[in-house]
């Protein structure tokens, strides 16, 4: 069974009164579909941070992101 007839059986369950829900539900679909497509994500930023490349390394960098998610995972404890 595809996905349609198995999403075509689910919608002959529906109770008349939630129909109104569902089409609204489909519409917000594919209306967000319109906005974003299916694009990937563009990476405009790539080789913007290069100038500091010299100054640090990949593991100074982990390391200090680890540190931040430990001070955040602190502070929101603390919350």
């Amino acid at each position: 069974m595809t996905k349609l007839e198995l999403v075509k059986e689910k919608l002959e369950k529906v109770s008349p009164k939630d129909l109104d829900t569902v089409d609204e539900f489909i519409e917000k679909i594919i209306s967000s579909k319109k906005k974003t497509g299916d694009r990937k994500m563009k990476l405009n930023l790539r080789g913007v941070l290069s100038d500091l490349k010299p100054h640090y390394t990949s593991v100074e960098l982990q390391h200090k992101a680890n540190e931040l998610r430990v001070e955040d995972a602190i502070n929101n404890k603390k919350k």
